[in-house]
């Protein structure tokens, strides 16, 4: 994936900080230009813009439909949407990768905390409708790299030697009958 993780893994701090910068602002830009397009006023147009950035960007199209995990761009996005709830975000992922030192789990950790962010911001059923859609699509992108399946299946094995390392092969058997 092209995100700001992998990008400064690969590529070095300034390639990083520069993904990361036209992730977020590509976000917030979606956002803005709707508004302007269609008026000031919070509309469920504007999270149909919204969602289409995020999702233009975890299925780009000039990669095949496979692109990032959409966190940055969602941060962009919420930034523009109310900026409480951006910066709400944002301290809460660098909180947790300060604890947790994973890029994924604070994102998984941000985004979990996004729909009572926003149910105490604006209590309304489109926007907390909006707020569980991006945090499940967040989450549903960065929980393979939190906990890849080698990683279960190496300690499904480790805690059950001698037996194939399947999720079944861990299910507690069933007393027998008396």
């Amino acid at each position: 994936n092209i995100g700001f993780t992998n990008v400064l893994r690969v590529a070095g701090k300034t390639a990083g900080a520069l993904t990361l910068l036209g992730d977020i602002g590509k976000g917030a830009l979606a956002v803005m230009v709707a508004r302007l397009v269609l008026g000031s006023a919070m509309s469920e147009w504007v999270l149909a813009a919204a969602a289409a950035v995020i999702l233009g960007h975890v299925f780009s199209i000039f990669l095949q439909f496979h692109g990032g995990k959409g966190v940055a761009t969602a941060v962009g996005a919420w930034l523009a949407i109310d900026l409480i709830i951006g910066v709400a975000l944002i301290c809460i992922w660098l909180t947790s990768l300060a604890l947790g030192r994973r890029s994924s789990l604070a994102a998984i950790t941000a985004f979990g905390c996004l729909p009572i962010l926003v149910w105490l911001q604006h209590p309304r059923p489109i926007m907390l409708a909006f707020a569980i859609g991006v945090t499940a699509m967040i989450v549903s992108n960065a929980a393979p790299v939190v906990v890849p399946e080698q990683e279960v299946q190496a300690t499904l094995a480790q805690a059950t030697p001698g037996t194939p390392a399947t999720p079944a092969a861990t299910t507690p058997a069933t007393p027998a009958a008396t």
